[in-house]
């Protein structure tokens, strides 16, 4: 076999695309050359393409067997590592890495990558900045320096990182986004509506500014903007339906058409946004598809309406127009005054059900408290808390506590039931699966706790009296932003003082509800 020969053809298939039989001659140079190093990292490379990283690691252990100080190869394998989620196995490759060129600051940026993923926030600035040492021009470590300032709510060290790198390169749109994101943390929504219009301004196509240039509009009320920049969330995450191409989007709701009211992802966002069908003309012109766990309390509630799964809708050239939930606060929700309602629900719980699981619940001369404390949404690790830290509200005596967490909650229960704090549930009640059972317990609740998760949105949406722990500003979402809901009059929010610190929170919380 011709080694060079063989070698070159398989780097020319893969260029062309052909990464299986670029695969295929690397392997059969393997069987021949079972040591030579390029074709080992070229395979743990095609590996890598052909989305096998665990493959990909073991080939560079092969390497390892044979050369068993090269540089690169301890960082290929902490990419990889990476990638699979592995940090410390990632860290400990980086640091060997480093042990053998300790001049190389790409290795110690990687190495402050994955120090971050492991919430190692310390050691991760640390190597960022040793990572700027060595290259003053590294760009990529003063961003990720000043978001882990962000991250721990060092608001001005992060904005001066990003003042020193805009100093070094003026035009750095990331940069900007990044300083605007700092400053709507520290609530100065001035500098970060001039910071993101900057960043719209140099990159007219990054449509995730305009996003969260409206994400801010709506924080601070000023829905007429807010609405305007919110409909860029479709142009980011390309979503959208594929029948908004050829269906035109509602304008108006002042005729007869039939018109389709399609779901936003996620159920919170399904809840909060269908609120405002309650502005809407009661009638049969109209269909709402929602997740079909949703679809049985929704037609309690609106009984003129027509609620669908979209997967189940067949024909969609039935419908004159089309929009997303979402998008129906750019009619109905505009000011202040739009939000009010006669009455502080718009769902119904089953109330049949409700009594029966009251009665299960119901302790003489006690209330029934729903609790909910985590959040496994995106930055839900700033939306949830330990149970532990529930503690001055779970020692009240006068109080049944209901289990409304999603996920499992088995640890928790057991850590409270050895300090004689019983935690109750509803024995077979599937709380992912039976949403209308589940909207019948937080019913039977006299009222509800809850972090910032789907838990709110029902308990809010069928009126029940909640109090909403709600963080500083990270994981804070835009319809969080004062101590009583405009969306849901019935929940209290009562957000951090300070960033993570959820002690004052829930002593706020106590003295709320000390009966």
């Amino acid at each position: 076999m011709n080694l060079k020969k063989n070698f070159s053809k398989a780097q020319d298939l893969f260029r062309i695309g052909d990464i299986g039989a670029a695969k295929k001659i690397t392997l059969a140079i393997l069987r021949k050359f079972p040591q030579n190093f390029d074709a080992l990292n070229f395979l743990a490379f095609l590996e890598s393409q052909l989305q096998n990283p665990n493959a990909a690691i073991e080939t560079l252990k092969k390497i390892q067997n044979f050369f068993p100080n090269h540089v690169q190869t301890f960082s290929n394998l902490g990419v990889l590592y990476m990638e699979i989620g592995q940090f410390e196995a990632a860290i400990e490759n980086f640091q060997k890495a480093i042990n053998l060129d300790q001049k190389n600051p790409s290795l110690q940026f990687n190495l402050g990558k994955a120090l971050f993923e492991k919430k190692d926030y310390e050691k991760a600035k640390r190597h960022y900045e040793i990572a700027i040492k060595l290259d003053d021009n590294y760009f990529d470590a003063y961003l990720n320096l000043g978001f882990t300032y962000n991250i721990q709510g060092h608001y001005k060290e992060a904005c001066k990182i990003y003042e020193k790198l805009l100093s070094k390169k003026p035009d750095y749109n990331q940069a900007y986004s990044n300083l605007a994101a700092v400053y709507a943390n520290m609530h100065n929504f001035k500098k970060a509506i001039e910071f993101y219009k900057k960043c719209i301004t140099l990159e007219p196509e990054n449509f995730s500014n305009y996003y969260a240039l409206g994400c801010v509009y709506l924080f601070t009320k000023n829905f007429l903007e807010g609405w305007k920049y919110y409909d860029y969330r479709w142009k980011i995450n390309q979503l959208k339906p594929s029948f908004t191409k050829y269906i035109p989007e509602c304008e108006s709701f002042d005729n007869d058409e039939k018109i389709l009211i399609w779901d936003e992802q996620g159920l919170g966002d399904q809840i909060i946004y269908s609120s405002i069908l309650t502005s809407l003309k009661q009638t049969q012109n109209y269909t709402i598809t929602l997740d079909e766990r949703l679809i049985p309390i929704y037609k309690r509630s609106f009984p003129n309406f027509k609620f669908e799964n979209l997967k189940d809708i067949s024909n969609f050239e039935e419908f004159d127009s089309q929009i997303s939930l979402g998008s129906l606060g750019k009619f109905f929700r505009n000011s202040d005054d739009s939000f009010s309602r006669e009455k502080d629900n718009f769902l119904s719980a089953n109330k049949k059900k409700a009594e029966k699981y009251k009665k299960q619940l119901t302790e003489k001369n006690k209330l029934i408290c729903g609790i909910s404390w985590k959040s496994s949404a995106k930055e839900g690790e700033h939306r949830s808390l330990d149970i532990s830290e529930l503690l001055p509200l779970l020692c009240k005596k006068n109080i049944t506590f209901v289990d409304l967490q999603y996920g499992d909650t088995e640890p928790e229960k057991t850590y409270l039931k050895k300090i004689g704090i019983e935690l109750k549930s509803i024995s077979m009640l599937d709380k992912f699966n039976d949403l209308d059972d589940l909207f019948s317990l937080i019913e039977a609740c006299d009222f509800v706790v809850t972090t910032d998760n789907v838990t709110a949105h029902f308990a809010g949406s069928i009126g029940k009296k909640t109090y909403l722990l709600a963080p500083y500003r990270i994981g804070l979402i835009w319809y969080w932003p004062e101590d009583r809901s405009l969306w849901y009059p019935s929940i209290t929010v009562l957000r951090q003082k300070k960033l993570n610190l959820w002690k004052d929170v829930v002593e706020d919380l106590v003295e709320k509800i000390n009966f």
